[in-house]
């Protein structure tokens, strides 16, 4: 249950053991379960702490990781300037260093809150000047969201396709995370596809009811 789900992640991340010993894939799937059931205040505090003490120790990449993180909460939470100078920051040490898988992360939440901001030119050519690979479920989500504000439709829902068959691929069925059946019902309806809209919709709302999220539902 979500529930129990959130009491595990929080106890997970007490007292920052995790990223204290460096373990910060099992902090992130901690803090991805958090995400999905949009209880995020251990996720803050464990992030924020993690920013501050490798920009005290001198960790770069670390400091990237940390940030680009944050810069995903901030972005879930509707703080835009916030997840734009996190994911900016991020991203200039995944650029500079050539870190094109992890740069996919960083760019991801750049280009969602320049979208968000409206400042979609500027998105897209942050996209265009990447060399870092669009394979990445976060990103093409991304992709798909600064598509529809360019108005290319029918580029869009295909994104967001490859964004479910992705998710799926590695067993995520609920829409905690990222709305992919839901936004890709947005661009199939601007196509004048209304019935594969409305299945796809259809279908995200079972899932969220199953999961009894009030973020997702």
């Amino acid at each position: 249950s979500a529930q129990e789900a959130t009491r595990l992640a929080d106890a997970a991340l007490r007292e920052d053991h995790l990223l204290i010993a460096e373990e910060v894939d099992a902090a992130l799937l901690a803090t991805s379960v958090l995400m999905s059931t949009d209880q995020l205040h251990a996720a803050w505090r464990t992030w924020n702490a993690g920013v501050e003490r490798t920009r005290r120790g001198g960790s770069i990449t670390g400091f990237a990781a940390a940030a680009t993180v944050r810069a995903c909460l901030a972005y879930r939470c509707g703080q835009l300037m916030e997840a734009e100078a996190d994911a900016r920051l991020a991203d200039d040490v995944h650029r500079e260093y050539r870190l094109d898988l992890l740069r996919r992360y960083s760019l991801a939440f750049l280009v969602g809150a320049l979208v968000e901001r409206g400042e979609v030119q500027a998105a897209a050519d942050m996209l265009d000047q990447s060399t870092a690979p669009v394979n990445l479920s976060l990103l093409l989500d991304s992709r798909g969201r600064l598509r529809c504000a360019q108005g290319r439709f029918a580029e869009a829902a295909e994104d967001f396709l490859a964004c479910g068959r992705w998710l799926t691929d590695r067993g995520t069925r609920h829409p905690g995370m990222v709305p992919w059946q839901s936004n890709a019902a947005l661009a199939l309806q601007r196509l004048d596809q209304p019935l594969e809209a409305q299945r796809l919709v259809d279908e995200e709302l079972e899932q969220a009811r199953r999961l009894g999220v009030a973020r997702a539902l």
